[in-house]
């Protein structure tokens, strides 16, 4: 069993890919499927060897790990502690060591945000991003954190809509404060933009857009 777990989507996606990539190479078949579609029943089901070339199934399954504390999750959980096939846990937030310890992992891959990153996002600060460019983070990253931190800015104006620890929702409430509804939907619609021409290959140099979406910001009326 490997796991795949962090924040940092752009480089865990990137590792899913290479192993994903090898088992290709090596004719594997691959099922990938979401945890929150899994009951007890299904998942063993998919584990289950349905003939002597079952070896050859590489199996995903994605956020499992994260559900919520439940009899299900419990019994999937168990599931996998006796499986002997080749599996792979993708995860978008950081897992507990004790959890991933709990589990016969042969293998562990985990990637954390550079605090510079968090340091961006609450001051909007270009030096920053110049230190981030300067550390070889990728701006991908970067652009994937900062579209997600807008969503929460906008979100945050709603009472009860955004769900995180008290510290985190003072600090994002604050920085929101700074900003009107509209001027934070335009910023989105705006971030949206730059995704559409990077998918396109129609964009300038993803730095040069973050900047120039900074520099709106602190020209706003």
């Amino acid at each position: 069993m490997i796991i795949i777990h962090g924040p940092d989507q752009v480089s865990a996606q990137t590792k899913l890919d290479q192993l994903l990539d090898q088992a290709k190479n090596n004719n594997l078949e691959i099922q990938r499927i979401e945890a929150k579609n899994l009951s007890p029943a299904s998942l063993s089901q998919t584990l289950t060897p349905s003939s002597l070339f079952s070896s050859s199934r590489l199996v995903v399954i994605d956020n499992l790990l994260s559900l919520p504390q439940s009899a299900n999750k419990k019994k999937l959980i168990d599931i996998l502690k006796n499986n002997k096939g080749q599996l792979i846990l993708y995860e978008s937030k950081n897992i507990h060591p004790a959890t991933i310890k709990s589990l016969p992992t042969t293998q562990v891959f985990s990637f954390k945000e550079n605090p510079l990153i968090y340091k961006f996002l609450e001051t909007f600060d270009l030096k920053i991003l110049d230190e981030i460019i300067i550390s070889r983070q990728p701006l991908e990253m970067l652009f994937f954190m900062l579209a997600r931190h807008v969503r929460q800015l906008i979100q945050i104006k709603t009472p009860g809509s955004l769900r995180l620890a008290p510290w985190q929702l003072s600090k994002i409430s604050k920085q929101s404060s700074f900003f009107t509804t509209d001027q934070l939907i335009n910023l989105h619609k705006k971030l949206y933009q730059i995704d559409k021409r990077q998918k396109t290959s129609q964009t300038k140099d993803l730095k040069v857009e973050i900047e120039h979406l900074i520099l709106s910001l602190s020209s706003r009326a």
